[in-house]
């Protein structure tokens, strides 16, 4: 049987406070790094859908470029040729 004499018990609980005190410094600064993963991550998916919609504009502008070549690069000038 363990028997605390009253410096012990104050002791004991000085230092159930200290260890509660670290436990809530540890959640606190856990709670701040997740924020911080968080507003990383946040800008990266933001430029990351960006990045895709311009991807997708580039290869829209460039079928489009491309349709409006062939059109212009058909030869308008056989039908003027049969009637000389």
């Amino acid at each position: 049987m363990l028997c605390f004499g009253p410096r012990t018990v104050k002791s004991i609980y000085g230092m159930s406070l200290q260890i509660e005190h670290l436990f809530w410094k540890y959640l606190r600064s856990k709670c701040y790094r997740k924020a911080l993963v968080w507003q990383k991550r946040y800008p990266l998916h933001v430029l990351g859908g960006y990045q895709e919609a311009e991807a997708v504009t580039v290869s829209h502008l460039a079928q489009q470029e491309a349709m409006l070549y062939r059109q212009q690069s058909v030869p308008q000038n056989k039908a003027r040729t049969k009637f000389k």
